[in-house]
């Protein structure tokens, strides 16, 4: 009797969560209620997870007024750029910088990350790339080594779990 019980009580609860998942998605919105999707404002945004596991196919999301992760940090002689921890690195270089980027998407999806670099008060701070790093015409750009004032602002992208990263210095020297 236990048994029957539990069963039809499991039943009954799956059935009030089918109902909240179709009022959700006859309503067009998705708040964060576990349901894999996100209100952001009164646009639907696909968090992917719902969308697979409900056979609903949404070719195109929408995003607006979209936020990334930022990672604050000083470097030291050795850092790991942990994709776990965001997509956007704003460091200060305080010694010659030697980069490790770890947590990239799996093969097959895409991941990126911007990395905004600033020299500190003794500036002519260098930086050691991954191998794994290809630059455009084979060379890793030249970094602005000016004290305090030496931004540079560099992307990176993956597209087969970062056995390979496309680095682009997206500005240099940016004041």
């Amino acid at each position: 009797m236990f048994q029957k019980f539990s069963k039809r009580k499991k039943k009954n609860k799956q059935k009030i969560i089918d109902s909240k998942k179709r009022a959700f998605i006859k309503k067009g919105l998705l708040g964060i209620a576990g349901l894999g999707g996100l209100a952001l404002g009164s646009k639907m945004v696909n968090a992917g997870l719902f969308y697979r596991k409900f056979g609903v196919v949404n070719e195109e999301a929408e995003l607006k007024n979209y936020s990334e992760t930022l990672t604050t940090a000083n470097t030291s002689t050795a850092y790991t750029i942990d994709l776990t921890n965001g997509n956007v690195f704003d460091l200060t270089l305080t010694g010659n910088c030697t980069f490790t980027f770890s947590s990239p998407p799996v093969s097959g999806k895409a991941g990126s990350f911007t990395l905004i670099l600033t020299q500190d008060g003794t500036g002519s701070r260098t930086v050691t790339w991954p191998a794994a790093v290809d630059w455009a015409g084979g060379t890793a750009p030249t970094l602005t080594t000016t004290a305090t004032t030496g931004v540079d602002v560099i992307t990176f992208v993956t597209v087969d779990g970062g056995t390979t990263w496309l680095g682009f210095l997206a500005g240099g020297d940016m004041k």
